[in-house]
This record gives C-alpha cells, structure tokens and sequence, in this order.
C-alpha cells in the first residue's frame, strides 16, 4: 500500500506531478508530489468540506477530472455522500 488511507483512490498525472485523492470520510482532500513514492511524505490539501448535514459525512468515491469548458479548462470533482 501506498498510503495507509482510506479505499477509492483516483489518481492524475499532470504538468509533471500525480495528484491523489482517496476516500477519507468527512472531508475531500487531495496529495500532490513529483513522484508517486513521495505522495506518502506529503501533507493533503482538504479542498471541499461542506457542513450541510444531508451530505457531510460518509463522503467517498473522489475523482476530478480536467476538463474544457464554455470558459475554459477547469478541474471538476465529483464524489458520493451521505447522512
């Protein structure tokens, strides 16, 4: 194992790092490293917490994606929830 995390890793490769976003609960966060062995030395950056209580826990199943847009290339993420 890679990371001593949670399940449903999705994984990117893009402008020369690998972006990691497993399931870990209560909040989204992402791992950013050159390498794939470094993402374990890294600190996650938490990039959505929401605190609607019909959606805040059990948050699983992460993946971004980049995609073009009426306004250009942005990043999307999707993820699965519940009470």
């Amino acid at each position: 194992p890679l990371l001593p995390l949670g399940p449903d890793p999705w994984m990117v490769f893009h402008n020369g790092n690998y972006y990691l976003c497993p399931t870990e609960g209560e909040h989204l966060a992402i791992y950013k490293a050159p390498r794939i062995d470094d993402l374990r030395h890294v600190e996650p950056q938490i990039v959505w917490r929401d605190c609607t209580p019909s959606r805040c826990t059990q948050m699983w199943a992460p993946e971004f994606y980049l995609l073009d847009g009426p306004n250009g290339r942005r990043w999307y993420l999707y993820y699965t929830a519940c009470d």
